[in-house]
């Protein structure tokens, strides 16, 4: 009976040091993010916004735009952010598909990291002076500019900076981060680009992430959010430790070209990041009507649609 006694004494010794250590490992790993983030800031080119941006006579005869999706159902809102990129391509030529991995199954890569594997794909199996661009399935070029083309922002966006960038990134809205936002991404098919994007994949923490068997979500263990184990932390990372020299071949972009997430600001793109599904359908919805004006329309996405692969 005694040696029992013993046993559980040891036992829940075990489980409180278990969960101090666990405490302090988050702790730890809080106090180190949080140091990161006040000792850098991302610095934006004071003449790179908006009402900068001249359409220019550069046209691209290989721009790929793409989504990358892992949902069993897609977002009612989704149907009308890809109808809107959708259409915003055509007017350009722009080749554009959305990337479904639910139907694949892709149990040894997370979704937050799965659009970095098809910007690799794309990258390397595209014409080597192509663009490639990313949008989240919150984000769209804002209808009022569908006239301006990707390759004017790029050209102008050189112009003002006086160099040309091999990667445009926007900085994220929210301004205790001082990070740029991997939700809109426009790259040049580059060798450096391709090496970036390596490396950038390269760095996927697998052991911290799996797909639960119960809900199929993917979860990521003791992380904190856009942080390292994600795609986006890694990212700034690598940007913030200028590895192979990132910090001149990537553009810090303002958001009122990239990344604005405010319905009523003016701005080159919209990207609804922290918003509600229900927001994000009534934003979505309502630009697509302005879009066709008459108000009169079917529902643009269709489970046929090819553009879904």
């Amino acid at each position: 009976m005694k040696d029992v006694f013993v046993i559980k004494k040891e036992l829940i010794f075990i489980i409180i040091a278990s969960l101090i250590m666990s405490v302090c490992f988050f702790y730890m790993a809080l106090m180190n993010r949080t140091q990161i983030i006040k000792n850098y800031n991302v610095k934006v080119h004071p003449k790179a916004i908006l009402e900068n941006i001249k359409n220019s006579n550069y046209v691209s005869k290989h721009v790929y735009v793409y989504m990358s999706i892992d949902y069993p159902e897609l977002p009612e809102y989704g149907k009308y952010s890809i109808a809107i990129m959708e259409d915003y391509c055509k007017k350009h030529g722009y080749n554009f598909k959305v990337y479904n991995h639910n139907s694949i199954n892709h149990d040894k890569l997370s979704p937050y990291w799965i659009r970095v594997k098809d910007m690799q794909n794309l990258l390397h199996n595209t014409e080597h002076d192509s663009i490639i661009v990313y949008f989240d399935l919150d984000a769209i070029v804002h209808p009022k500019y569908f006239s301006k083309r990707l390759e004017s922002v790029m050209a102008s966006l050189d112009n003002v900076t006086n160099s040309t960038w091999d990667m445009y990134v926007s900085i994220d809205p929210n301004p205790g981060t001082h990070e740029m936002n991997t939700g809109i991404i426009i790259a040049r098919n580059t060798e450096w680009t391709r090496n970036f994007v390596g490396l950038w994949l390269n760095n996927y923490p697998k052991g911290f992430w799996k797909r639960n068997i119960t809900t199929l979500k993917w979860e990521c263990n003791k992380c904190l959010w856009a942080g390292d184990e994600y795609e986006q932390g890694m990212f700034n990372r690598l940007y913030q430790r200028d590895i192979m020299d990132s910090q001149s071949h990537i553009l810090p972009v303002h958001q009122s070209i990239l990344g604005n997430s405010i319905p009523t600001v003016n701005s080159f793109t919209l990207h609804l990041m922290a918003h509600t599904n229900e927001d994000r359908l009534k934003y979505f919805r309502e630009l697509y009507k302005q879009l066709y004006s008459s108000g009169q329309f079917e529902k643009p996405y269709k489970n046929e649609n090819k553009t879904i692969v």
